[in-house]
């Protein structure tokens, strides 16, 4: 059987100028392999060893331990000294690590808090990469890691970090992700079918062809990586035909999803993917920007970014030069937020169906609520989206 020593974190400091107490509780696991570690009775190297623990790569046990405080480079930690006794020394920070619960971009902030400044982004993180803790503050770890060359430093958020040194986090990160998606896309047919937009039964075109491997094969074709969340959505409503994407006699009384438009089946998307490189658009600066929505127009789609390396990953961009926008503008902050959007539109009564069956907006509503849900968003906030009316 396996053990696992499990080091909680959870102790008070009081800081010599802010009179501040600080309450530790991130886990770690050991960085070294098999080595022995060893616990100290004081946060002094020279101090009593009581204790030493090691990672055994052979019977496959290893250390999970969590800092209860942090003194002169020396952290204090409770472990599992074996299976029934609990064990409290010091270890040297140099040997405690964490595990990224990700392969996406990782920003690293300059404080404990996700609203400090960025100071590095960790571009391809990886399970095993093994990021050595150099600070602790309630769950979140302080951590230093060398990329290309670049030490970076900075506090990693606890919904990057993996303690579990058996297995990837990322598996249950994405899992996460996916039963949200799945929570929205259930709001969304709710919403859709209590409106009564005819637009829901124009939405599977591809019924028929909608399995996992099929929906991953078309967007594989054309050189992208079908994020889990676009999968669930595809797996969900395959999309619209072509009729219903650009054979719209007004743009202002059309059957759609939303106001910018319907979403392309897969096939459609993956196809005008390859075509607009091959003609090279304009907004082909970034090769992973892929054709999603459509309302009428071939020449500007709403583009999702299907880059897991760039910040904007899973974010939507409207790309229209005769509107005014040469270049992809960000116009929702990811694939998520589009979905809360036009939900809260139809729960709002932002969007309604009249008798024909049309998508009716009130435009600066959408834009008041878009602008709340998509702060990182442009689009809401550029000098057209002013001209609807909208009150700051």
């Amino acid at each position: 059987m396996k053990t696992v020593v499990i080091l909680i974190l959870g102790s008070l400091l009081i800081s010599c100028t802010m009179q501040e107490t600080i309450t530790m509780d991130g886990s770690c696991i050991l960085k070294n392999m098999q080595t022995w570690n060893y616990v100290f009775s004081e946060a002094d190297a020279s101090s009593e060893k009581i204790d030493s623990l090691m990672n055994d790569t052979i019977s496959e046990e290893y250390q999970i331990v969590t800092i209860r405080a942090i003194t002169n480079n020396m952290a204090q930690i409770e472990y599992n000294a074996d299976t029934i006794r609990t064990g409290l020394g010091w270890i040297n920070m140099e040997c405690l690590a964490v595990n990224p619960s990700t392969t996406e971009r990782i920003p690293l902030y300059s404080w404990p808090d996700t609203k400090s400044k960025v100071t590095f982004y960790i571009d391809n993180p990886s399970w095993g990469d093994l990021y050595t803790v150099i600070g602790c503050k309630g769950n979140w770890l302080e951590i230093r890691h060398t990329e290309n060359g670049v030490v970076k430093k900075g506090w990693l958020s606890p919904e990057f970090q993996c303690a579990n040194p058996y297995s990837a986090c990322c598996m249950f990160k994405n899992q996460n992700k996916i039963n949200k998606m799945k929570e929205l896309i259930k709001e969304l047919e709710t919403a859709l079918i209590e409106s009564g937009n005819p637009i829901l039964s124009k939405m599977d075109v591809e019924a028929s062809h909608k399995t996992d491997q099929e929906i991953i094969n078309s967007f594989k074709d054309a050189k992208l990586e079908c994020c889990p969340e676009l999968l669930e959505l595809y797996k969900w409503k395959s999309g619209c035909n072509e009729k219903n994407l650009f054979e719209i006699e007004d743009v202002e009384k059309s059957r759609a999803l939303c106001s910018v438009g319907n979403i392309a089946a897969y096939p459609i998307s993956a196809k005008m993917y390859k075509e607009y490189q091959q003609i090279d658009a304009y907004w082909f600066t970034d090769e992973c920007m892929s054709p999603f929505i459509f309302n009428s127009i071939y020449e500007d789609p709403v583009l999702i970014n299907l880059n897991p390396k760039s910040k904007d990953y899973k974010a939507l961009f409207f790309y229209s030069p005769a509107l005014l926008y040469p270049d992809p503008t960000k116009m929702y902050d990811s694939i998520e937020s589009w979905m809360e959007t036009i939900i809260q539109c139809y729960k709002k009564h932002i969007y309604h169906i009249d008798k024909d069956g049309f998508l009716i907006t009130d435009l600066n509503a959408e834009v008041k609520l878009a602008r709340k849900l998509n702060p990182n968003s442009e689009y809401w906030f550029d000098d057209c989206c002013s001209t609807w009316g909208v009150d700051e």
